[in-house]
């Protein structure tokens, strides 16, 4: 909790998992379920190019506004509602193996407490 307010993962420790399971560097990363970009971010700093999507169209502008200006032409951010399709505005994207797959719905809520223990 921050001033009163719940924030999801204030300590950072979501990043922690993900970098102490994952090398992003060079990477291309599919982000499912971006949200307002917290982890996008993150993603961004470090890999080559991070494809993030999500079904709320004013979150993706969060997540889009919220990047740095150096990772933002090499960040794409799409809504996605089911049955829809997704129009990246980058070339044909592919991923070939090596590369990531990210969701913050696959971290646990014990994330925190995880990374603590060890």
């Amino acid at each position: 909790m921050v001033g009163g307010v719940t924030v999801r993962d204030a300590r950072g420790s979501e990043p922690a998992a993900i970098a102490a399971v994952v090398d992003l560097d060079r990477k291309r990363v599919l982000e499912v379920g971006c949200g307002d970009g917290r982890l996008t971010r993150f993603a961004a700093e470090h890999a080559a190019e991070v494809y993030a999507f999500d079904p709320d169209d004013e979150r993706v502008r969060t997540a889009a506004a919220a990047l740095a200006p150096e990772v933002r032409e090499r960040t794409y951010t799409a809504a996605l509602r089911a049955g829809g399709s997704l129009k990246w505005s980058s070339p044909t994207v592919k991923f070939p193996p090596g590369h990531a797959l990210m969701s913050s719905a696959t971290l646990s809520n014990d994330t925190e407490r995880s990374m603590e223990a060890r």
